[in-house]
């Protein structure tokens, strides 16, 4: 049975899609008519306000469901919303009797699977992780040694450096202003190392 257990992300996905499907139908009743509901609600001895929790739960939660993202408490929100339904309004009706609780029953049977075992791995939340897992695991860039160095202290490591690799060139200059002579010794460098000096004789 093998075979079957790789199917298991396909399960899972059209457990999603049946509860959500389901969900938004109920749902969307609910949210173009919510003072109807607010009364309906009141009428059982639910607090108005609870109506928006439990069309929000079905309508949004059924598009949050099928798309796979924050599964696990929206399909906690929904099994709620289901046994409030089945305790307070299809109970009284029986299993099998006109209003009875095999729908509501059903549909939180599939949000508490949802909740123990998650969305699959075809679903945002699975994506999300997975990059989250990727984005950890890369590894951090290393600092070189001498990064952490003073900048005195990479700046004469600097000048050694261009010390070793400059190509030298003297050039001796004479010069006779009021019986002053003076050689001037340049040498041809990088920049920050390029000195010009001047000897007196």
């Amino acid at each position: 049975m093998k075979f079957l257990d790789k199917l298991q992300p396909l399960g899972l996905l059209a457990m999603r899609i049946a509860l959500g499907a389901v969900m938004i139908v109920h749902g969307y009743p609910k949210v173009t008519g919510i003072h109807n509901v607010e009364k309906f609600f009141s009428s059982i001895g639910l607090p108005w306000w609870s109506a928006y929790l439990s069309a929000g739960a079905e309508f949004f939660g059924g598009i949050l469901i099928i798309i796979g993202l924050l599964t696990r408490p929206v399909a906690f929100a929904q099994l709620i919303d289901m046994i409030v339904a089945v305790a307070k309004v299809h109970w009284k009706h029986g299993l099998v009797g006109e209003g009875n609780y095999q729908l509501p029953l059903t549909l939180a049977a599939l949000a508490l699977a949802l909740i123990v075992f998650g969305a699959g791995p075809i679903a945002l939340d699975a994506i999300i992780g997975r990059a989250a897992a990727g984005a950890e695991e890369r590894p951090l860039p290393q600092i070189p040694e001498h990064a952490s160095s003073s900048p005195a202290t990479h700046f004469g490591r600097a000048r050694s450096r261009c010390s070793q690799l400059a190509i030298m060139k003297v050039r001796l200059e004479w010069r006779h202003a009021e019986g002053l002579q003076a050689r001037s010794i340049s040498r041809a460098a990088p920049s920050m190392c390029r000195p010009r000096i001047w000897v007196e004789t």
